[in-house]
């Protein structure tokens, strides 16, 4: 983005080493936690359009479910606890029970309540609002409550609110395997970051795991070009 708010795209490199592509403006790549600006953005509309509050407790959302009470700070915790990560609830994602489900079935499609089962009964590290701690399942909370006040999918959701005004068109849900364009990723098998997956990304231009888990944790995949023209306009 220039002085002037125009955007400029450039590549450089490789998209896949082995097939020698080279890399160009038009391949998509994976976003991973930058797609919880979308969930955001969706949030604040949410909240502008008076259907939500920072402050409003979590349980007046999602108090109903059997699970809820489980939750760290289950009494405590607000939306704007969730969107700054100072809810005291801990990443599902790193879990070894998680990571040993997820590399046991890298195919699985998975329930959000399915990703909060992972951290159910923790003791929370602080009290809601006294400290930060960066976790995933911060945001599949906040994705649950937009689809129940919305009674729309969060993707669906956030193309006809954010997306589509903007003229975004090639973000991509990581709900698939098989997303067109998508350039290689890399990673160390045995990492932490790796998740038990298997290394590389892709083969014959699909993904050996799901990343559909990541939900509005995440979620996405883009153009850079993209993702720098949604900075700009939110």
């Amino acid at each position: 983005i220039d002085s002037e708010g125009g955007v400029h795209a450039f590549a450089s490199g490789m998209a896949d080493k082995e097939q020698q592509v080279p890399m160009t403006i038009e391949h998509k790549l994976h976003g991973g936690s930058t797609g919880k600006t979308v969930v955001s953005a969706v949030v604040m509309q949410l909240i502008s359009e008076g259907k939500l509050d920072l402050d409003d407790n979590v349980s007046k959302y999602l108090g109903n479910y059997n699970w809820y009470s489980r939750l760290a700070n289950a009494t405590d915790i607000t939306i704007r606890h969730l969107l700054q990560h100072t809810s005291g609830i801990v990443r599902y994602e790193f879990k070894e029970e998680f990571l040993k489900d997820l590399a046991a079935n890298p195919p699985r499609t998975w329930k959000p309540e399915e990703l909060l089962a992972y951290v159910l009964d923790n003791e929370p590290p602080f009290e809601a609002g006294k400290g930060f701690t960066y976790a995933d399942t911060n945001y599949i909370l906040l994705g649950m409550i937009i689809e129940q006040l919305t009674e729309n999918s969060f993707y669906n959701e956030a193309e006809k609110r954010v997306l589509k005004p903007l003229e975004i068109t090639s973000f991509s849900p990581t709900n698939t395997t098989a997303i067109p364009n998508m350039a290689q990723g890399y990673y160390t098998e045995g990492s932490e970051y790796a998740l038990g997956f298997k290394a590389p990304f892709l083969v014959d231009g699909k993904a050996q795991n799901n990343m559909q888990f990541e939900w509005t944790g995440g979620g996405y995949a883009y153009k850079n070009s993209d993702y720098a023209r949604l900075l700009k306009s939110i």
